[in-house]
């Protein structure tokens, strides 16, 4: 008799092979999927900028560690995400080395914390790189609820880009939300690795009425969630 595997849940992402991620922000982004998880080596990384450590990660567990001074290096790390030619940089660790240093510095949630990082890593809510006006976004899952709480528009956000692709412009369009608002969502989500690149077609936005819609896929996961 043949026997299956029972495969974990995912959405389906693009089947054709994507190019090698260039830049801080898409290796990082590259790191933080679920396949890539499971198919690299790189699990404990330095966050480095011209050669001096901004943070730790440990995408294995989820944790971060920020050098000191914490705010200060906090607020670089912000400013240097939002440019093309950063010199920011992944370096292997050892995880041993990141437990050593953990004894001295206190450990953050990672997701959350670059989610926050993304939200105010732009000026004026500007695309942030290697994203662009133009660029469609879909969440592999549903976020943290930690980094959704102060936002209430998110939530309708997730609701959407959670079934289909969509660019700031239509999505802004379809929820009647302020395009700087979704733009940062767009940063937060692709930053922190919730969200992928999607190349689609141009196709007509139906602004909804109502948000009936979105509410009664909001129950439906909140069920699955909780079953």
């Amino acid at each position: 008799m043949t026997r299956f595997r029972r495969l974990p849940f995912s959405l389906a992402e693009p089947v054709a092979p994507a190019p090698a991620p260039n830049g801080f922000v898409e290796q990082l982004n590259h790191r933080l999927s679920v396949g890539a998880l499971l198919h690299q080596r790189l699990q404990y990384a330095a966050v480095n900028l011209r050669g001096e450590t901004l943070c730790w990660l440990d995408m294995c567990n989820g944790r971060v560690l920020v050098a000191e001074p914490e705010e200060q290096m906090t607020v670089r790390l912000q400013l240097a995400v939002s440019e093309r030619s950063s010199g920011l940089s992944l370096s292997p660790l050892d995880p041993d080395a990141f437990e050593r240093q953990a004894q001295y510095t206190r450990a953050a949630p990672l997701r959350p914390t670059l989610w926050q990082a993304g939200l105010s890593a732009c000026t004026a809510n500007a695309p942030l790189p290697p994203l662009t006006a133009q660029s469609s976004l879909q969440l592999r899952r549903w976020p943290d609820f930690r980094v959704l709480a102060h936002r209430h528009g998110d939530f309708r956000i997730c609701a959407l880009l959670i079934k289909r692709a969509m660019d700031v412009e239509a999505c802004s369009l379809a929820l009647s939300l302020p395009r700087a608002e979704v733009q940062s969502f767009f940063n937060a989500a692709y930053l922190s690795g919730y969200a992928y690149l999607v190349q689609t077609q141009t196709q007509p936005v139906l602004r909804q009425s109502h948000g009936r819609g979105l509410v009664q896929l909001w129950r439906d996961v909140r069920a699955r969630w909780s079953a």
